[in-house]
Protein backbone atom coordinates (compact mmCIF):
# COMPACT_ATOMS: atom_id res chain seq x y z
CA UNK A 1 0.00 0.00 0.00
CA UNK A 2 0.91 3.30 -0.63
CA UNK A 3 2.26 5.23 2.52
CA UNK A 4 4.13 8.36 3.79
CA UNK A 5 7.47 6.53 3.06
CA UNK A 6 6.39 5.66 -0.19
CA UNK A 7 4.80 9.15 -1.32
CA UNK A 8 7.94 10.81 0.30
CA UNK A 9 10.00 8.19 -1.59
CA UNK A 10 7.92 9.29 -4.91
CA UNK A 11 8.69 13.10 -4.28
CA UNK A 12 12.35 12.82 -3.58
CA UNK A 13 13.87 10.58 -6.43
CA UNK A 14 16.40 11.26 -9.00
CA UNK A 15 13.63 10.60 -11.60
CA UNK A 16 11.24 13.77 -12.74
CA UNK A 17 9.01 14.00 -9.87
CA UNK A 18 5.30 12.34 -10.82
CA UNK A 19 2.95 13.41 -7.49
CA UNK A 20 4.58 17.11 -7.92
CA UNK A 21 3.52 17.35 -11.72
CA UNK A 22 0.19 15.18 -11.22
CA UNK A 23 -0.59 17.49 -7.77
CA UNK A 24 0.58 20.98 -10.03
CA UNK A 25 -2.55 19.45 -12.36
CA UNK A 26 -5.02 18.91 -9.73
CA UNK A 27 -7.01 21.72 -11.04
CA UNK A 28 -7.18 20.76 -14.28
CA UNK A 29 -10.08 18.89 -16.07
CA UNK A 30 -9.52 15.16 -15.61
CA UNK A 31 -9.46 14.88 -19.49
CA UNK A 32 -6.16 17.23 -19.51
CA UNK A 33 -4.82 15.46 -16.35
CA UNK A 34 -3.85 12.16 -18.60
CA UNK A 35 -1.01 13.16 -20.05
CA UNK A 36 0.59 14.15 -16.67
CA UNK A 37 -0.13 10.14 -15.78
CA UNK A 38 1.27 9.16 -18.63
CA UNK A 39 4.59 11.20 -18.29
CA UNK A 40 5.01 10.44 -14.84
CA UNK A 41 4.54 6.36 -15.61
CA UNK A 42 6.67 6.77 -18.36
CA UNK A 43 9.46 8.92 -16.02
CA UNK A 44 8.94 5.68 -13.54
CA UNK A 45 9.44 2.87 -16.47
CA UNK A 46 12.61 4.44 -17.69
CA UNK A 47 14.06 4.45 -14.30
CA UNK A 48 13.39 0.89 -13.89
CA UNK A 49 11.52 1.74 -10.64
CA UNK A 50 9.19 -1.11 -10.40
CA UNK A 51 8.27 -0.38 -6.98
CA UNK A 52 7.37 3.14 -7.35
CA UNK A 53 5.23 1.92 -10.24
CA UNK A 54 3.85 -0.51 -8.13
CA UNK A 55 2.93 2.66 -5.64
CA UNK A 56 1.68 4.74 -8.50
CA UNK A 57 -0.77 2.33 -9.59
CA UNK A 58 -2.22 1.95 -6.68
CA UNK A 59 -2.45 5.39 -5.56
CA UNK A 60 -4.42 5.64 -8.74
CA UNK A 61 -6.61 3.33 -8.03
CA UNK A 62 -7.47 3.67 -4.29
CA UNK A 63 -6.64 6.93 -3.78
CA UNK A 64 -6.72 9.67 -6.81
CA UNK A 65 -10.14 9.84 -7.49
CA UNK A 66 -9.20 9.65 -11.27
CA UNK A 67 -11.05 7.87 -13.77
CA UNK A 68 -8.71 5.32 -13.11
CA UNK A 69 -9.67 2.74 -16.33
CA UNK A 70 -8.85 5.87 -18.97
CA UNK A 71 -5.34 6.67 -17.44
CA UNK A 72 -4.64 2.42 -17.15
CA UNK A 73 -5.74 2.79 -21.05
CA UNK A 74 -3.63 5.74 -21.75
CA UNK A 75 -1.03 4.35 -19.42
CA UNK A 76 -0.19 1.42 -21.08
CA UNK A 77 -0.68 2.46 -24.81
CA UNK A 78 2.37 4.55 -23.84
CA UNK A 79 4.18 2.12 -22.15
CA UNK A 80 3.12 -1.30 -22.58
CA UNK A 81 5.10 -3.00 -20.07
CA UNK A 82 3.59 -1.31 -17.53
CA UNK A 83 0.43 -4.22 -17.69
CA UNK A 84 2.00 -6.56 -16.37
CA UNK A 85 2.28 -4.34 -12.78
CA UNK A 86 -1.07 -3.17 -13.74
CA UNK A 87 -2.83 -6.71 -13.67
CA UNK A 88 -0.19 -7.75 -10.53
CA UNK A 89 -2.12 -5.21 -8.81
CA UNK A 90 -5.43 -5.77 -10.00
CA UNK A 91 -5.06 -9.47 -8.82
CA UNK A 92 -3.71 -8.53 -5.57
CA UNK A 93 -6.40 -6.30 -4.94
CA UNK A 94 -9.17 -9.00 -6.10
CA UNK A 95 -7.08 -11.60 -3.53
CA UNK A 96 -7.31 -9.32 -0.50
CA UNK A 97 -11.35 -8.19 -1.40
CA UNK A 98 -11.89 -11.55 -1.92
CA UNK A 99 -10.33 -12.79 1.63
CA UNK A 100 -11.74 -9.99 3.52
CA UNK A 101 -15.26 -10.85 2.09
CA UNK A 102 -14.91 -14.20 3.30
CA UNK A 103 -13.60 -12.85 6.86
CA UNK A 104 -16.84 -10.93 7.08
CA UNK A 105 -18.67 -13.86 6.04
CA UNK A 106 -17.44 -16.06 8.59
CA UNK A 107 -17.97 -13.28 11.58
CA UNK A 108 -21.28 -12.78 10.84
CA UNK A 109 -21.83 -16.83 10.80
CA UNK A 110 -20.31 -16.36 14.49
CA UNK A 111 -22.16 -13.73 15.80
CA UNK A 112 -25.41 -15.04 14.68
CA UNK A 113 -24.34 -18.60 16.29
CA UNK A 114 -23.19 -16.44 19.39
CA UNK A 115 -25.96 -14.35 20.18
CA UNK A 116 -28.36 -17.69 19.07
CA UNK A 117 -26.35 -19.73 22.46
CA UNK A 118 -25.79 -16.76 24.51
CA UNK A 119 -27.84 -14.00 23.95
CA UNK A 120 -26.68 -10.73 22.57
CA UNK A 121 -22.93 -9.77 22.61
CA UNK A 122 -21.39 -7.25 24.22
CA UNK A 123 -20.20 -4.09 22.15
CA UNK A 124 -16.40 -5.27 22.99
CA UNK A 125 -17.10 -8.66 21.51
CA UNK A 126 -18.85 -7.60 18.48
CA UNK A 127 -15.75 -4.85 17.82
CA UNK A 128 -13.65 -7.93 18.31
CA UNK A 129 -15.45 -9.94 15.41
CA UNK A 130 -15.84 -7.46 13.29
CA UNK A 131 -11.65 -7.08 13.19
CA UNK A 132 -11.02 -10.49 13.20
CA UNK A 133 -8.99 -12.39 11.16
CA UNK A 134 -9.33 -16.06 9.99
CA UNK A 135 -7.47 -18.00 12.13
CA UNK A 136 -9.24 -16.23 14.97
CA UNK A 137 -12.52 -17.04 13.59
CA UNK A 138 -12.47 -20.60 12.90
CA UNK A 139 -10.20 -21.25 16.67
CA UNK A 140 -13.42 -19.15 18.31
CA UNK A 141 -15.84 -21.12 15.68
CA UNK A 142 -14.85 -24.76 17.48
CA UNK A 143 -15.02 -23.09 20.46
CA UNK A 144 -18.88 -22.17 20.18
CA UNK A 145 -19.57 -26.32 20.49
CA UNK A 146 -18.34 -27.40 23.51
CA UNK A 147 -18.30 -23.58 25.25
CA UNK A 148 -20.24 -22.74 28.11
CA UNK A 149 -20.17 -19.51 28.21
CA UNK A 150 -18.73 -16.33 26.01
CA UNK A 151 -15.99 -15.69 28.14
CA UNK A 152 -14.50 -19.63 27.16
CA UNK A 153 -14.84 -18.83 22.91
CA UNK A 154 -12.81 -15.72 23.58
CA UNK A 155 -10.14 -16.83 26.05
CA UNK A 156 -6.66 -16.39 24.98
CA UNK A 157 -4.64 -19.87 24.14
Amino acid sequence: MLNQLDLDRLEHQSTPDPLMSLRARGEDPPEARIPAWVESFRALWRAGDGAAISALLWYLVNVSGEENSRVVDAVIQAEPGIQEAYVTLYDRILKEGEARGIERGEATVLEKQLRLRFGELPEDLRARLAHAKTPELERWAERILSADTLEEVFREP
